[in-house]
């Protein structure tokens, strides 16, 4: 469930992100985002139609987007509206998969296990050393 402060609920918000929003297209939905430039929580509306289902998989579906998209609310930008909008097959779909699929379209990095975890406590002051490996090292 989305806390109140993350719920898109009027309907003039909802048609202007529809309509105004940069549009990013993930299987099986299709996102709107509008930034509005203030600094409170991001915002998101879900639109659900009848082209997803009759009314019990079109709830499921809402759920399924809802804790999809829950864990990825403390990384998206302030002051974001979000409508997403199921296309036919979101019926299909898990949360873990909604999860990844929205993480993917706002470049958040997200665990295989579909759990994103909050920002530590404490901050790094001193710079990491990164070793990557990228096969074999006689090509280096």
């Amino acid at each position: 469930m989305l806390a109140r402060r993350y719920r898109l609920t009027s309907a003039s918000d909802i048609t202007t992100t529809l309509r105004s929003g940069r549009k990013l297209r993930v299987p099986n939905a299709v996102i709107s985002l509008w930034k509005t430039g203030g600094q409170s929580y991001p915002q998101v509306g879900l639109a659900v139609g009848k082209v997803v289902g009759n009314s019990v998989i079109r709830s499921r579906t809402s759920r399924a987007l809802r804790h999809g998209i829950a864990p990825l609310m403390d990384e998206l930008p302030r002051g974001a509206w979000i409508v997403i909008r199921a296309l036919p097959g979101a019926e299909r779909v898990n949360s873990a998969e909604w999860t990844r699929r929205l993480a993917s379209a706002f470049g958040v990095a997200v665990p295989p296990d579909g759990v994103v975890s909050p920002p530590s406590a404490q901050s790094v002051d001193k710079p990491v050393d990164v070793l990557i490996s990228l096969g074999d090292e006689s090509d280096v």
